[in-house]
């Protein structure tokens, strides 16, 4: 992964439905806290960790309420509890495709 020079960075999660996707840009190594806002009006968002696409459980995610956001304190890469290659994705639970707003607020540690 790679480290951020920013105290804080914005980016999305374009989601399509029962198609989990990673953000546009990865997390960064130093990032201790994400915050996902689900800009859907009628849908909840999914978010959880999986190695790729296919092994995201979607009975194991953490549920968004529409119009919600929820702050994950995850701690930089170095104090993270050992997930392997593990990384987050994000989905819906149904209707239409949606952007998902994601910060990464991030540290000067990694």
């Amino acid at each position: 992964m790679s480290v951020s020079f920013k105290p804080a960075a914005g980016t999305l999660a374009s989601v399509i439905p029962g198609t989990p996707v990673q953000a546009t840009d990865p997390l960064p190594d130093n990032c201790h806290t994400l915050i996902v806002f689900n800009t859907s009006s009628t849908d909840v968002a999914l978010v959880g960790w999986a190695q790729d696409a296919l092994s995201f459980d979607p009975t194991r995610a953490v549920r968004i309420a529409p119009g919600a956001s929820l702050t994950l304190a995850i701690s930089a890469l170095s104090g993270r509890a050992s997930i392997e290659a593990d990384v987050p994705f994000y989905d819906l639970t149904g209707g239409a495709a949606a952007d998902l707003e994601i910060t990464y607020v991030n540290g000067a540690s990694t």
